[in-house]
């Protein structure tokens, strides 16, 4: 029976990989570079991984590498999507809210990942004006929104008043 050997990207690996991919977004994203070709790409791992595998081990192939960045990427944003569904649950269960670590915030901001992972838009028909919650999540710069919350008042008219 086979045994799978389980390989733990060091800290310094995964920092290293996320500053590489920070600095190629295009890379990153996996969008074609321009005038790029497939051998072109897999140059651009090749490079990437033997600058990993050079640090310290565990040493792994092309494919294993590009295995990782796909869990860093999913596992981030399933993390600021389930943040996202915590703002707008109802029913009364506790908030569970999940901060990013630093290389998260760093895909975040290379991939774009709070953008398609928390859209922010209409919902069932009605304007998402109160997302200003989820802008404290919001790793991107925006300009702050300022938001005032106004409750609506009846007025009821007394019998004695219609006489």
């Amino acid at each position: 029976m086979e045994t799978k050997i389980t390989k733990k990207s060091s800290t310094t690996q995964l920092r290293a990989l996320v500053e590489y991919m920070e600095e190629n977004p295009e890379f990153a994203r996996g969008v074609p570079i321009f005038e790029s070709s497939r051998q072109f790409l897999e140059d651009h791992w090749k490079k990437l991984v033997f600058k990993l595998n050079t640090m310290v081990p565990p040493s792994r192939t092309i494919a294993e590498w590009k295995k990782t960045w796909a869990d860093l990427k999913s596992r981030t944003k399933k993390k600021i999507a389930e943040n996202k569904k915590g703002l707008q649950g109802t029913g009364g269960d506790l908030y569970r809210f999940e901060c990013l670590t630093e290389l998260e915030t760093a895909i975040d901001r290379t991939l774009f990942l709070s953008k398609s992972a928390a859209p922010s838009g209409k919902t069932f028909g009605y304007a998402d004006d109160i997302d200003y919650c989820f802008e404290a999540l919001d790793t991107t710069s925006r300009p702050s929104k300022t938001v005032a919350v106004v409750t609506p008042t009846r007025q009821f008219s007394s019998p004695e008043s219609h006489t």
